[in-house]
C-alpha cells in the first residue's frame, strides 16, 4: 500500500514539473518573450493613457474652482486675451 501512495506522488509530481517546464520553456522561446513584451507594453500604455485622463480631469476640475472662487467666467478672460 505504501509504495502505491510514493508512485502516484511521483508520477503527480513529474506530471507536474512536465507541465511548468513546458510553460518555462515556453517563456523563453522568442514568440514568448514577444508576448510578455507585448502585454508588459499594452498595459504600460493603458496605465498612461488612464493617468493621463485623471490628470486632464483633475486639472480642469481645479481650473473650474480657481474660476468660480475668483468670480471669473469664459468671456472675461477671452476679452482680456485680445
Amino acid at each position: 500500500m505504501g509504495k502505491l501512495v510514493w508512485f502516484t506522488v511521483g508520477v503527480g509530481v513529474t506530471v507536474f514539473v512536465v507541465v511548468k517546464g513546458k510553460e518555462l520553456m515556453r517563456k523563453a522561446t522568442p514568440a514568448g518573450v514577444q508576448e510578455q513584451v507585448a502585454a508588459r507594453t499594452e498595459s504600460l500604455q493603458h496605465r498612461a493613457s488612464e493617468f493621463l485622463s485623471t490628470f486632464t480631469e483633475a486639472m480642469k476640475s481645479r481650473e473650474d474652482e480657481l474660476r468660480a472662487e475668483l468670480n471669473m467666467d469664459e468671456e472675461a478672460v477671452v476679452q482680456s486675451a485680445r
